[in-house]
């Protein structure tokens, strides 16, 4: 037997609005648990995920007391990424020292949650296009990274 439940508006997490102009996809909710996890709830916003130019690099440093919070972090950081594209490069690049995590590498995790502390109320956009054809936007500049 199927009953229907109404509109979808709220889903593993992610909130939903139907709108005119389509569905508007946002994590509010837990984008303000996160820092919680951290003790960083009481933090100031900032204005972009990463710190332009810097380049994380797996060399030694100083190793992290607790790694374990690092790869918790990181993890609801990843499930971010559905409706925060805006992160994604950020989270991959922290994502990649899991295995040792550095005070050098919690920093940037860090930023990227003060980030998000300043845009938590940004949502994905889903709508209807009269076109068949997939659109996709990229800003990428790989041959300047020297460690990818």
């Amino acid at each position: 037997m199927l009953h229907d439940l109404g509109n979808l508006e709220y889903f593993l997490g992610i909130e939903s609005h139907a709108t005119p102009n389509g569905l508007l996809l946002t994590q509010s909710k837990y984008i303000h648990d996160l820092p919680a996890k951290a003790n960083m709830q009481s933090c100031n916003g900032i204005a972009t995920p990463a710190t332009p130019g810097d380049k994380l690099t797996a060399r030694n440093g100083c190793s992290m007391a607790n790694p374990f919070l690092y790869r918790t972090i990181v993890g609801g950081l990843q499930y971010l990424t559905f409706t925060r594209p805006d992160i994604t490069y950020s989270v991959n690049k922290v994502s990649q020292f899991m295995h040792s995590p550095t005070k050098e590498q919690w920093t940037a995790i860090k930023h990227i949650l003060r980030y998000l502390k300043s845009s938590a109320s940004h949502c994905l956009l889903i709508s209807k296009s009269p076109s068949q054809r997939i659109r996709v936007q990229m800003n990428a500049n790989g041959a300047s990274n020297l460690y990818d």
